[in-house]
């Protein structure tokens, strides 16, 4: 599933972009990224009982971290997108 926004902009129009911060460039590939559109409350639903989760945009990884999914500080800043990875063991 692809949380519909990423920052201020449809993740849509950040599919196939490399996002780059010093060393660091992250691919928001198609395949990896593109699927289902959902809202933030189905996000936040799925997020409850998903065993993983790779969150790449400001305004689904500020959900996941106001819902206690992720702490801020285990965050990843990339060209002023959040980036989160969630594993549950």
């Amino acid at each position: 599933w692809l949380a519909a926004t990423m920052g201020n902009q449809p993740i849509q129009t950040l599919i196939g972009k490399t996002l780059i911060q010093g060393e660091i460039e992250f691919r928001v590939s198609e395949s990896f990224y593109k699927g289902k559109l959902v809202t933030k409350k189905e996000m936040i639903e799925q997020l409850q009982t998903a065993d993983s989760a790779n969150l790449i945009g400001k305004k689904c990884v500020q959900a996941a971290i106001d819902h206690g999914f992720i702490k801020k500080e285990d965050t990843l800043t990339i060209d002023t997108q959040l980036h989160a990875i969630i594993l549950r063991i």
